[in-house]
């Protein structure tokens, strides 16, 4: 694989580089993410970006941010960060029981957080990825048009890997209506009111056990049995990443086509290997793959693959591209009308 030079250094905590932010623990894996750098696939360089862009969406909606600005992308337990000045911040996804200076604060709501606070999020028994925004997004150097972190190629995001302690951040500066409400003092610390998403993009949206829609790929005709991918129960295996969710569960027969040649892949795809056990790719997935491509998870579905943690079943339901494709469009535009929502309802925050 090429690799891609790390290009810029990350970004130091400097008076008027915005609050810098101290990782006290890191989690289990947090990561700088947006939403990917795109173009790149001639060189071998996938897209990357948040596994769940509906949480981080609705994270960065409910900040002030631009909808792709970068957050943190939390695995399965998440940081302990302190904070060096006043900022905004939300957490979405995954529900992490965080805490403020050792308060229960809500997911799903804008905190404000005062010069020296320390927020904290641990994990749950759902879920498997929390996404932590804050007015101004985190501050790093774009490399190739993108903030997020390529773990492993190693460049991206804040120095091109996980947080460590004793890492420092900055935040970008904040949009106008965040520096608004930060400028007055009648807003206590903790949950702002009145601004909340609606339930469709709530904790539990992508945390459903419904099964996944899988559109047909062209490959789907070698398999012995057509329907089995979707018959059958599956596990999510611990040796699971952002690379790629590997499945456990019965070995599906296949017919390896001779000659094959490798094809581009997305995220979603789903690959059968010689050992029969499907992978469906995430977003670090390589650009191509030789393995058949039995099917691709519907682009409406993966916030909820995404949520899916190591252990959790799996089922797959098949969908058409049709029907995918009209999901989806009501997907986005509920979505856009709920971040419009949460703009309104921060700004009136923000003025009185």
């Amino acid at each position: 694989m090429t690799r891609v030079p790390r290009i810029g250094a990350p970004v130091i905590a400097v008076p008027g580089a915005g609050v810098p932010i101290t990782v006290e623990r890191p989690g289990m894996l947090t990561t700088v993410q947006d939403a990917g750098r795109w173009g790149h696939h001639a060189a071998e360089v996938g897209p990357g970006g948040w596994m769940d862009d509906a949480a981080a969406r609705v994270a960065n909606a409910l900040v002030g941010n631009a909808p792709t600005a970068p957050v943190l992308e939390c695995t399965l337990l998440g940081p302990t960060l302190r904070f060096g000045g006043d900022a905004l911040v939300a957490i979405t996804g995954m529900p992490m029981a965080p805490t403020l200076d050792g308060h229960p604060v809500p997911q799903e709501r804008p905190l404000r957080v005062r010069a020296g606070s320390v927020l904290a999020l641990a994990g749950g028994a759902t879920g498997c990825r929390a996404y932590l925004a804050v007015g101004g997004g985190i501050a790093v150097p774009s490399v190739l048009g993108s903030a997020s972190t390529a773990l492993r190629s190693g460049f991206g995001g804040h120095a091109g890997r996980a947080l460590r302690r004793d890492d420092v951040l900055a935040t970008g500066a904040p949009p106008p209506v965040v520096a608004s409400l930060l400028a007055r003092h009648d807003v206590a610390p903790g949950p702002l009111p009145r601004v909340a998403p609606p339930a469709p993009f709530g904790v539990a949206a992508a945390l459903t056990d419904a099964p996944i829609g899988v559109i047909d790929g062209d490959d789907t005709p070698v398999l012995a049995a057509r329907d089995a991918l979707h018959r059958a129960a599956w596990t999510v295996s611990v040796r699971s990443d952002r690379m790629g969710l590997r499945l456990d569960g019965p070995p599906l027969a296949h017919a390896r086509p001779a000659g094959r040649a490798s094809e581009a892949t997305t995220w979603g795809t789903i690959q059968l290997p010689p050992d029969g056990l499907p992978i469906v790719l995430g977003v670090d997935r390589q650009v191509t793959g030789g393995y058949p491509a039995i099917g691709h998870v519907a682009q409406v579905h993966r916030a909820a693959l995404a949520q899916r943690r190591p252990g959790a079943a799996l089922r797959f339901t098949p969908i058409t591209l049709a029907e995918a494709q009209r999901a989806l469009r009501a997907r986005d535009t509920a979505l856009a009308d709920a971040m419009a929502d949460l703009a309104r309802a921060l700004h009136v925050v923000a003025h009185g």
